[in-house]
Parts: structure tokens; C-alpha cells; sequence
């Protein structure tokens, strides 16, 4: 009977012991607490579309530049980002899609957005600055800028540009010979 008694005050001490080492370490190592994300426009690190952000191969040449700076998050990784995009008079983004949602507000400039497979300049509707667009998963769209444009870009991550190929262009037959003709 001792020995059960002394077993169970040796299990007692040990599980008091266990719950103070949790509540020490509770008490040592507050949970982070989440901070605000504030960026000037001056501090933005303007660069070339991150390696691994794009597949395929454009349809069209973008016949300009295009920089992009991350304002907020990790695009390429699961969660909310905020990416800017700054592009030259007449750039072109050729036919592609995403697979999650794109929220794009123009800040500077104009953007002609589109929606199809195929680079369309009759299907091009501008937004003028302080226009937005939200384009869904997978829906094929494509856009120009007009004038020198600054994009901002959010929604939840991983941020990928998956660029559609141009059709292939039918080859063209020969044309049939005809007969020579005689004297």
C-alpha cells in the first residue's frame, strides 16, 4: 500500500512539473503579434518578373519593359501578396492565366485588358487610373499599357503566369502545278 501511495505522489509531482515547464514557457515566449506593413513608394525594389513566376512562352512581343516590385507577402508561396507592376507606353502582356484570382487596380497610366485565348487588339477595353479589374481562376486575358502604367496586383498566392500558345499557323499548301504547255 506504501508503495502505491508513493507511486502516486511520484506521478502527481511529475505532472505538476510538466504543466509549470508549459506554463514557463507560456509566460517566457509570448506569441508574435502581428504588425502592420507600411512601404513608401520610394522604398519598392523594382526588378525583373521573379524566375519561376511565368510558364510557356508569350504569344506576342511585349515590345517594352516591365518591372515588378513585391509591396506585401511571399507571390510565389501559399497567402495574401500585393505585387506592383510598372510597364512602358504600348507594353504588351500576351494571352495567359492564373490559378487563383487577380485583383489589379491601375494607379498611373491606362491598361487595355481583354479576355480570350489570343491576343485580340478589337477586344481591348482601357481602364483609366483608379480603374480595377478582377479576373477569376484560369480565365484567359491579355492587356496593353497604356502609357507609362503602374499596376498594383493582390490576391492569394502562388502567384503564377501561365502564358497560352499562339495557335499554330496552318501551313499552306503548295499550289498545283499546271501542265506546260506545248507549241
Amino acid at each position: 500500500m506504501t508503495r502505491k501511495l508513493l507511486m502516486l505522489i511520484g506521478f502527481a509531482a511529475l505532472c505538476s512539473s510538466i504543466c509549470f515547464a508549459q506554463e514557463a514557457a507560456k509566460k517566457t515566449a509570448p506569441a508574435a503579434k502581428p504588425m502592420p506593413t507600411v512601404v513608401a513608394a520610394n522604398d519598392l525594389k523594382w526588378g525583373p518578373p521573379p524566375e519561376g513566376s511565368t510558364t510557356g512562352v508569350p504569344s506576342v512581343d511585349a515590345g517594352g519593359d516591365l518591372q515588378i516590385a513585391v509591396v506585401m507577402g511571399d507571390p510565389s508561396k501559399a497567402g495574401s501578396y500585393v505585387l506592383r507592376a510598372k510597364c512602358t507606353d504600348g507594353y504588351k502582356i500576351a494571352p495567359h492565366w492564373h490559378p487563383t484570382t487577380e485583383n489589379v487596380t491601375i494607379l498611373e497610366g491606362g491598361l487595355a485588358l481583354g479576355m480570350g485565348k489570343t491576343f485580340n487588339e478589337s477586344k481591348l477595353s482601357t481602364l483609366p487610373a483608379t480603374g480595377f479589374a478582377s479576373v477569376p481562376p484560369h480565365m484567359a486575358h491579355f492587356a496593353e499599357c497604356k502609357g507609362a502604367t503602374v499596376l498594383q496586383i493582390e490576391g492569394n498566392g502562388p502567384f503564377v503566369i501561365n502564358f497560352i500558345a499562339a495557335a499554330p499557323v496552318p501551313a499552306k499548301k503548295p499550289a498545283a502545278s499546271k501542265p506546260a504547255a506545248t507549241k
